[in-house]
């Protein structure tokens, strides 16, 4: 199973980094706010430098799955 198979938070749109990387990311709004996250947060991490470079304002590095609580996470 790949790592979004193994847990991801309920209503999430999955974006590889290497996707972000390469700017294929138009399907989200730059006002729309945007939690990132990953297995450890390193990648989120990295994933929230390039999209503050191309604009974005209104996003957070909510660090590994498993650091996140309060949220639902799904299977």
């Amino acid at each position: 199973k790949d790592e979004w198979d193994l847990g991801h938070i309920k209503g999430a749109i999955h974006i590889p980094l290497g996707d972000i990387m390469e700017g294929n990311y138009s399907q989200i709004s730059k006002n729309t706010p945007v939690g990132l996250y990953c297995r450890s947060g390193r990648r989120a991490d990295i994933a929230l430098e390039a999209l503050k470079k191309a604009g974005y304002t209104n996003i957070v590095n909510l660090g590994g799955i498993t650091d996140i609580k309060n949220i639902e996470i799904v299977k």
